[in-house]
């Protein structure tokens, strides 16, 4: 819709971050979806998307996470 980077197709799904992210996002799925778009610092975006990368993360790896903040 607005990019084909993977921070853009994957990202907007991920917003908002909010308490109800873990009831829709389980664990095995964002473990999978990291492993395979985000592992090995293509996380490392520019712009906000980073954030949003990172935040949704921590449902899985909360001191990687953290260690971004």
């Amino acid at each position: 819709y607005f990019g084909l980077a993977p921070e853009l197709v994957h990202g907007i799904h991920m917003a908002p971050i909010t308490p109800a992210t873990l009831l829709i996002r389980p664990r095995a799925f964002v473990k999978e979806e990291w492993d395979k778009f985000f592992s090995n610092g293509k996380a490392n975006v520019d712009g906000g998307w980073r954030s949003v990368l990172y935040a949704n993360l921590a449902i899985v790896d909360a001191k990687a996470s953290y260690g971004f903040f």
